[in-house]
């Protein structure tokens, strides 16, 4: 538990999701917004509704810091260089969801795996901040043997679906709830105790 200097310091950051996926691309090559559930829209929900059952947590608690949380894309600035920009983005970020494929594609995304490469270097994944998502019907490729990937799949309307959704939102839960502990934003339960996978029960 946080000491009371602690939870008084304006210093402590939010916690920063970032999340890395594949842009789609018209007939004529350019970049385009996402089609419907690709891959933006589709992943921030997902982070969402984990960081909304987080809060709900928190608002349950007695003397914590104000929760904040900020879900960011992955992406350059205008007026930056592109990869210091990312590089920056990368290593302040507590958890990163990335997205190294596209179901419409025929290979993985080149610069969503660099960005996964970067990501490594700094050591997220020593630190379980690191969720790495890929199409079902697809092998994982050599150089990340040893990873354990969400899977998704395309729907018939042309959504992506979760192959484990249960498990990929139950384990973002756990490590948002574990980051928002370190940093004092979840106090002290009242009538319940918590699982370690940030589930609240009832005594």
């Amino acid at each position: 538990m946080k000491s009371t200097s602690a939870i008084l310091d304006n210093s402590v950051q939010p916690i920063r999701i970032v999340v890395g996926y594949p842009w789609d691309k018209d007939d004529d090559g350019k970049v385009s917004s996402p089609r419907k559930g690709h891959h933006w829209q589709w992943l921030k929900a997902k982070v969402e509704s984990e960081a909304k059952a987080i809060k709900t947590i928190a608002e349950k608690r007695e003397g914590g810091i104000p929760l904040t949380i900020r879900i960011e894309r992955l992406r350059g600035l205008h007026g930056a260089m592109l990869l210091d920009n990312l590089n920056a983005r990368i290593e302040r970020a507590d958890i990163l969801v990335m997205d190294i494929g596209s179901v419409s594609e025929t290979q993985f995304n080149c610069n969503v795996l660099i960005e996964v490469g970067v990501a490594i270097g700094y050591g997220h994944h020593r630190k379980n901040n690191l969720f790495i998502l890929k199409a079902q019907d697809r092998s994982a490729p050599s150089d990340l043997n040893g990873f354990l990937f969400s899977e998704y799949m395309q729907k018939e309307d042309g959504t992506l679906s979760l192959c484990d959704d249960p498990g990929f939102r139950a384990a973002l839960r756990a490590r948002i709830f574990d980051i928002a502990m370190e940093r004092g934003m979840i106090g002290i339960p009242k009538e319940s105790v918590v699982e370690s996978n940030g589930n609240e029960i009832e005594d």
